[in-house]
């Protein structure tokens, strides 16, 4: 319903004046960027003015698009949430609020950023969380996820916030004051400031509806959309949870359009991950074992995945360039994954951690279900390798990293923005 009113709506606006227009920079599924100013941005597409004309990307073509001159990583290091709670979705979406009120199982949410409230129904909400920062609200609430909710839960402060213990039980009405919490039979009122957080209880069966994209802003402000127009420097964001919210253009820094299109294995779950150490060490030593286990989206050192490149301006030499992105493996390591749903292609840029390109060197086998898909011999002293290869409808993926002749001396493979692609 979301996206059928914003097509409608679509059809009623003039594209955006050229003149106050605003640089955006896009990113298709194919890896080429085209920057140029905003003329047109409708839920089904996105119109650039660049130096070579007009250009037009169609959503199903899109996998980003940056505003203004924010980079990647820009939002996500502003997360440091300093409004007074914290509304996070099953979707995903994260609003930093003013006020979150409940009642009748429908929540009524203020935000900062929109005069628009935002109303949805708690079984859409994950946790209003009203103690942004508190370690021991946190680790309460990560607690309470090993487990299956019985019904809602209401973490309520202890010892003046140092501690944070957590009831089940059903939520009725929250106000500016107090949260209405019935309890083995009884309603007990209690009050909003002893209250570090809620969660409320949502059956398997609960609907989802997906995103087609989730809206990122520079205060952190996460937003899973069903849709997403642009009209006079305003945006009207559908929301995949419902409602719908309206803001300024320039307090968006960017809008992920890769949803169910491109999935990055370092933010998903291995079905099997195992590291053979050159020399076999006793079951005992577990501290050992998890040395070569592999990283994800992260180095062996805990810094971002990096490779040497071939620097533009002076191609005989290389600099490091960094990746939000990928897998760290050591030799000998086997990893699986699944491979998900309309996943056709795996694309990977291999190359050896910038520390160890003196020495390392391994060999690489990307196979699907029983058929090798890519190998090679991929060497510190040599440019990273572009790996693009089509599953052939395989429906798991498994990498091995070998030792390449030297031993284990230098054995860290990067492979930068390792993905499956739609």
């Amino acid at each position: 319903m979301i996206r059928s009113a914003l097509l409608s709506l679509a059809l009623a606006i003039a594209p955006v004046d050229f003149a106050s227009a605003q640089a955006v920079r896009v990113e298709t599924l194919d890896g080429v960027e085209t920057t140029g100013q905003l003329v047109d941005w409708q839920p089904g597409s996105i119109t650039l003015e660049t130096n070579q004309g007009e250009y037009v990307a169609t959503a199903a073509e899109l996998l980003g698009v940056r505003i203004g001159q924010a980079q990647a990583g820009d939002a996500a290091a502003s997360a440091n949430f300093t409004s007074p709670c914290v509304v996070r979705l099953h979707n995903g979406s994260v609003l930093p609020a003013t006020q979150v009120t409940v009642a009748e199982r429908r929540a009524t949410i203020r935000t900062s950023f929109s005069t628009d409230e935002l109303v949805l129904p708690t079984s859409a909400i994950e946790l209003i969380d009203l103690a942004p920062g508190n370690v021991a609200a946190r680790e309460a609430w990560q607690a309470a996820q090993q487990r299956e909710l019985p019904g809602d839960l209401l973490f309520v402060l202890k010892k003046d916030g140092a501690a944070v213990d957590y009831l089940a039980g059903v939520v009725g009405a929250v106000t500016d004051e107090v949260v209405d919490f019935e309890w083995e039979g009884d309603r007990i009122p209690v009050k909003l400031s002893k209250v570090a957080g809620i969660a409320f209880y949502r059956s398997q069966n609960s609907d989802s509806a997906r995103a087609a994209c989730r809206v990122q802003m520079a205060d952190g402000t996460q937003l899973a959309a069903a849709g997403m127009l642009v009209a006079d420097g305003q945006a009207t964001i559908g929301l995949a949870s419902g409602g719908e919210i309206k803001l300024p253009l320039e307090k968006i820094v960017s809008v992920d359009y890769s949803l169910g299109k491109i999935a990055y294995l370092g933010d998903l779950r291995p079905l099997q991950s195992r590291w053979t150490p050159l020399v076999g060490m006793p079951a005992a030593a577990e501290s050992i074992a998890a040395y070569g286990e592999p990283r994800f989206n992260r180095s062996f050192s805990g810094a971002p995945i990096e490779l040497l490149v071939a620097d533009e301006g002076q191609p005989s030499t290389r600099r490091r360039q960094s990746f939000a992105r990928g897998l760290a493996l050591r030799s000998r390591t086997e990893i699986v994954y699944a491979v998900p749903r309309d996943m056709t292609r795996f694309a990977a840029l291999a190359g050896i951690a910038p520390d160890c390109a003196a020495e390392g060197k391994v060999a690489l086998t990307v196979s699907g279900d029983r058929d090798i898909l890519w190998e090679g011999v991929v060497l510190g002293g040599e440019p990273p390798q572009e790996i693009s290869v089509d599953l052939a409808g395989a429906r798991r993926v498994r990498i091995v990293v070998d030792y390449g002749g030297n031993r284990d001396y230098g054995d860290e493979l990067h492979l930068a923005q390792a993905r499956f692609v739609k």
